[in-house]
């Protein structure tokens, strides 16, 4: 009698699955999808499995878009849904006494050049931990803005009161400031304020957009911007007019884990008429919980999305390249992203950082969106360079003394090479046909050695760029040729 091989597990379990009727494998697979999402949708918006899920989709998003086609829709004419910037949108400007003074030069450097368009933003509420008086309104163009107290708002709030949880250590913070301002000790106020301005800011955010929705309860775009935010109006007009602001929209430079995805404050958050309709009216006990919630969170701004996330509105992280958390000048600028808009930028604290950076995207001959690939040009071809310490390279994009295209060293994705001799062969290994990173590689640094007499410098090297400043002791330059066949990719190429 021959022998009769044994059937294997799969052939058993194939055999069973046709007597039984059971499904395919893949089947199975699809089922198990299927199961995952129809639970997922039955959760509560902020279930972690739910976000977990959401995280899962975004991330495999992201891979396929690690190179940014260029974002035609910018240029659409007519636009889809038409912004009027004076009548339809809010500008919320969110200060504090220990940064009040720069409140003045942030109006100051958006009214610069008029920021290329004529239907400027022109509709502001101011507000922070403390109120202004007669003597300390802000003044713009023909308009007195009071700046209101949302911290005071938010202890107070009729439908959850505070003030019973006065040994709350914010709650004591704030009347500390209180009873300094209101008696007049300016150097005791502006010390609380420096010392607990963050735990303070948690306190604004929902009580702010209250007060902002119930003002202006017909405007169709609310943003939220810090006293060090610039917002680019030519880039912003554009953004808002892609969009429906009938459907809860909530946008800005996505951070954090997958448990909380928010918009970054600093980089500007921006909510349509939908989105801050849900918070504010329709879910009046999650807007209240968030109030209570403030008083112990570490960030206002995560606190906003977690409000958001129990009425069911999602950070959308589409745009979310679009924001800056840096200024113009120390921005990344990644290949990905090079021929996208970019509508904010943060960290401008001092008044000449806010007004220079109005003059350069402010300029009133900007009547497009500004690109993260303008950025270049409009800071690198002004007066900033010294050209008689800047030597032309035929790749390199020239080699500037005494400058930094690169800033972050520290980051983990700068690579560090030690004991290069020179900038040019720092340059070759950025620029060079032959060289180890000439695919990657899009600006470079070489560092002059610390100790005199020693032979050798430090070469950093990295896959984007910044606009950059002066930096002593320091040579940088750009892979040129690189950088114009990505920027070829950019509209009007």
């Amino acid at each position: 009698m021959p022998h009769q091989r044994r059937p294997s597990w799969r052939r058993k379990f194939l055999r069973h699955q046709q007597q039984c009727g059971l499904p395919q494998p893949r089947t199975f697979l699809y089922l198990a999808i299927l199961t995952v999402i129809s639970l997922c949708l039955l959760l509560p918006y902020d279930n972690t499995l739910r976000l977990a899920t959401r995280w899962g989709i975004q991330s495999l998003q992201s891979v396929f878009l690690s190179r940014r086609p260029a974002e035609r829709w910018i240029y659409d004419n007519p636009p889809a849904y038409p912004v009027k910037f004076g009548s339809e949108t809010l500008v919320i400007v969110k200060t504090g006494y220990g940064t009040r003074h720069r409140v003045n030069s942030w109006f100051e450097a958006l009214s610069l050049g008029g920021n290329g368009t004529a239907d400027p933003l022109n509709t502001f509420l101011l507000i922070a931990d403390f109120a202004s008086n007669d003597t300390s309104h802000i003044y713009y163009q023909d308009q007195v803005l009071p700046i209101h107290d949302v911290v005071q708002t938010t202890v107070s709030n009729r439908n959850a009161p505070l003030n019973h949880k006065s040994s709350n250590p914010r709650i004591q913070k704030y009347r500390q400031l209180q009873q300094a301002i209101s008696s007049g000790d300016d150097e005791l106020a502006l010390e609380v304020a420096r010392a607990s301005g963050w735990e303070l800011d948690a306190l604004k955010f929902i009580s702010g957009l209250e007060l902002a929705y119930h003002a202006y309860p017909t405007k169709k775009w609310y943003i939220l911007a810090d006293d060090d935010t610039y917002l680019v109006q030519s880039s912003l007009r554009p953004l808002l007019s892609h969009l429906d602001s009938s459907k809860p929209y909530y946008i800005g430079n996505a951070v954090g884990d997958f448990r909380t995805r928010f918009a970054h404050g600093g980089s500007s958050v921006i909510l349509s008429q939908a989105a801050i309709r849900k918070l504010v009216v329709e879910n009046t006990q999650k807007r209240t919980k968030a109030n209570i919630e403030s008083l112990d969170e570490t960030w206002g701004d995560r606190l906003l999305a977690r409000a958001l996330l129990r009425v069911g509105v999602y950070l959308e992280e589409k745009y979310s390249h679009f924001f800056a958390g840096e200024s113009p000048r120390q921005s990344r600028i990644r290949a990905e992203r090079l021929c996208s808009p970019v509508v904010a930028f943060h960290g401008l604290a001092t008044a000449e950082k806010m007004l220079d950076t109005g003059r350069h995207l402010g300029d009133g001959n900007i009547t497009g969106p500004v690109l993260w690939a303008d950025l270049r040009n409009l800071y690198l071809g002004s007066s900033d360079l010294d050209h008689t310490q800047w030597k032309e390279a035929s790749n390199s994009g020239g080699i500037h003394r005494h400058w930094d295209h690169i800033f972050h060293h520290t980051d983990t994705d700068v690579v560090m090479i030690k004991n290069v001799a020179s900038a040019e062969i720092c340059a070759g290994m950025c620029v060079g046909k032959t060289g180890k990173f000439k695919n990657s590689c899009l600006a470079w640094t070489w560092e002059l050695p610390a100790t005199k007499g020693k032979p050798t410098g430090t070469c950093f090297l990295s896959d984007w760029m910044v606009v950059g400043e002066k930096s002593k002791g320091r040579i940088s330059g750009v892979h040129k040729s690189r950088l114009r066949a990505l920027e070829r990719g950019c509209l009007g190429d």
